[in-house]
């Protein structure tokens, strides 16, 4: 079957006739992976910026077809590095544009790579890189490599190390320029994974931080990324390739990884990562780069009211000096906002909703690929969390626990019975 599914917007609109299900058996019967998904978007936007660097006071914009070359340049290196079809390689980093383009070329090409918390201590670095057997480990600097000297003697499987910022005098550690060059019989066996990718391939392992004992492996399928972008777009059908995210969550995370940045190459939107999220850098990007999205803890959005209060008083104040404040210190652009993994009180939400900004509160855990519960737009109810997102479906054991079932949720723990 050879189905086109570039214009979503039609898609999505099918599916309110033909039902969720129809969506996902299209996906799996069109052989519909994350690798199609980014080639088709990159065809149509091409010359359009996908990525966005800030400096102090000057944005460095990366188009589609720059950040395709690298991607492609990243995915050889990669497959030069490693062993066989069935290898995998770890990630041990934090957020930048390398990563995510190393990130989009396993995802793009069917390579299994293995995300791990850029916190994480050696001890549970070990038992992860352990577990799945990754052969090959990138890492982005100094400290992380400490980490890993700590272990480097009981890591049984790893055979190559990638320090990618500065040059490690051990002998066992390459630097990005030699992991880059190195050549080997990559060409081959980049096109054998990448042809042999389908929805149901395994695509990614991330793992949980291991506070509540061993970190676990959740196994994400091709099609379970895929087809959380088109419920996520059923959700937010707003959003278009007119949006512009400031983005800070880390990469390693799943909201900063599946809504963020894979979000931004369903939609064609642009991908801002913010210099640092310290609240004074964080307003300074704003006002450079104009978001319209923003994704964040509640944290953060107190405190941008905070900011705002102290501009104005909110109080008294009329409505235009307040929303000339709220404009100045957001960009003038912000219009769609998300505020999880905590408690935000309602006058809050109240407040941004007054002055222009739609902001939702949501629910959500990696197992399911992010999000699994969000206030509709326009429909927020105080201390709420909203209802299922579409294409997942939510109930209560009797015991209390939250059950979750649907197309975009994991295949299971990596090394555990279903």
């Amino acid at each position: 079957m050879n189905i086109n599914i570039v214009k979503y917007n039609i898609i999505i609109n099918s599916i309110e006739i033909a039902g969720e299900g129809a969506l996902l058996k299209l996906i799996e019967e069109s052989n519909f992976t994350f690798g199609k998904l980014f080639d088709q978007r990159k065809k149509e936007y091409a010359t359009k910026s996908l990525f966005n660097l800030i400096s102090g006071k000057i944005k460095q914009e990366i188009s589609w077809q720059q950040v395709s070359k690298k991607v492609d340049e990243l995915a050889l290196a990669i497959a030069n590095n490693i062993s066989s079809p069935e290898s995998k390689v770890a990630f041990l980093m934090t957020n930048s544009l390398l990563m995510a383009k190393l990130d989009l070329a396993c995802l793009t090409n069917g390579i299994v790579n293995v995300m791990l918390p850029g916190n994480s201590v050696s001890q549970n670095i070990e038992f992860i890189l352990n577990q799945n057997k990754a052969e090959l480990l990138l890492i982005s600097d100094e400290k992380q490599l400490q980490k890993i000297k700590a272990i480097k003697s009981r890591l049984t499987f790893v055979k190559r190390v990638v320090l990618l910022e500065g040059i490690s005098a051990e002998d066992w550690v390459l630097s990005f320029n030699e992991f880059i060059s190195y050549e080997n019989n990559g060409r081959e066996l980049l096109k054998t994974i990448s042809e042999a990718a389908t929805p149901n391939s395994l695509a990614t392992l991330m793992y949980t931080s291991g506070t509540t004992g061993e970190p676990k492996g959740i196994k994400f399928l091709n099609k379970n990324i895929v087809y959380k972008r088109f419920c996520r777009a059923m959700a937010l059908p707003k959003i278009s390739d007119k949006d512009v995210f400031l983005a800070f969550l880390p990469l390693f995370h799943t909201f900063g990884r599946f809504l963020e940045m894979t979000g931004s190459i369903f939609w064609g939107t642009e991908y801002v990562f913010m210099q640092n999220p310290a609240v004074h850098t964080m307003i300074a990007n704003m006002q450079l780069v104009n978001p319209s999205i923003f994704i964040s803890i509640p944290k953060k959005w107190m405190e941008l009211y905070e900011q705002i209060n102290d501009t104005v008083d909110i109080e008294f104040d009329d409505d235009d000096k307040i929303k000339d404040a709220v404009l100045n210190i957001t960009g003038g652009n912000l219009k769609w906002g998300i505020s999880a993994a905590g408690y935000l009180p309602p006058e809050i939400f109240k407040f941004f909703h007054k002055y222009g900004i739609e902001l939702m509160s949501g629910f959500g855990m990696t197992e399911a690929t992010g999000g699994i519960t969000l206030t509709p737009p326009n429909k927020y109810i105080e201390n709420s969390l909203g209802g299922a997102l579409p294409g997942i479906k939510i109930k209560l054991a009797d015991d209390g626990e939250l059950l979750i079932k649907g197309g975009y949720v994991m295949d299971g723990y990596f090394g555990q019975d279903k």
